[in-house]
């Protein structure tokens, strides 16, 4: 089973240098079959998690898929293949050794290919932080596909300044509580290089 990481970023090189060779050597390590692609949004719109993921998928051919945020290292997590939406996430040091909610669903998340198909991938209109994560749950209950959570997945959160601008934080969860459709069948983006840094590892940039 092939595996694909794709990796929504953007200004993280601190956080990358350690991402890379440390998810190349664990994954190795496990056994598996795997691609990493960096997913480098250019500067000129605000962050968008959800579109950046949507369009590593559109951009690897894999079994499944991981999205997986450039600050989490896994310190004991289980990669291999999974049947339905699952969250690797049990525990965070962020979050003090345990998750903010039960229903967390944020930093590293597992689709088979043909479910992340199904719910039609994340939306692209959360620009900012927050609520894309939560949309992504209601569109897994929508088609009925049941979420898991893997035990023992412990991760390393790398610090980073969290910066949260209130107004784009407010119009995301308009937009959560609206409810959204759009996703992998509406999506645009323009690819700018792609960068191979090795057999298993590359970074493309893109302008969305």
């Amino acid at each position: 089973m092939r595996l694909a990481i794709i990796v929504p970023f953007r200004d993280r090189h601190e956080h990358l240098k350690k991402f890379i060779p440390y998810m190349s050597t664990y994954l190795t390590m496990q056994g598996h079959d795997f691609e990493i692609l960096i997913v480098e949004q250019e500067h000129g719109k605000p962050f968008n998690r959800g579109k950046l993921c949507n369009v590593g998928y559109n951009s690897v051919q894999a079994d499944y898929y991981v999205f997986h945020d450039v600050d989490m290292l896994p310190i004991t997590a289980d990669y291999s293949a999974c049947l339905s939406p699952t969250h690797l996430v049990a525990s965070a040091t962020q979050f003090e050794r345990g998750i903010p909610y039960d229903t967390y669903f944020g930093g590293v998340t597992m689709f088979p290919n043909a479910d992340f198909m199904q719910v039609n991938g994340f939306s692209n209109e959360f620009w900012g932080w927050g609520s894309e994560d939560d949309d992504l749950i209601r569109r897994c209950a929508h088609e009925k596909l049941v979420i898991t959570r893997r035990e023992g997945g412990v991760f390393e959160s790398l610090d980073h300044a969290i910066n949260i601008d209130p107004e784009s934080a407010k119009a995301n969860y308009e937009l959560y509580a609206k409810g959204t459709s759009d996703g992998l069948t509406t999506l645009e983006f323009k690819p700018k290089y792609k960068q191979i840094l090795t057999s298993k590892v590359s970074i493309l940039q893109v302008s969305i």
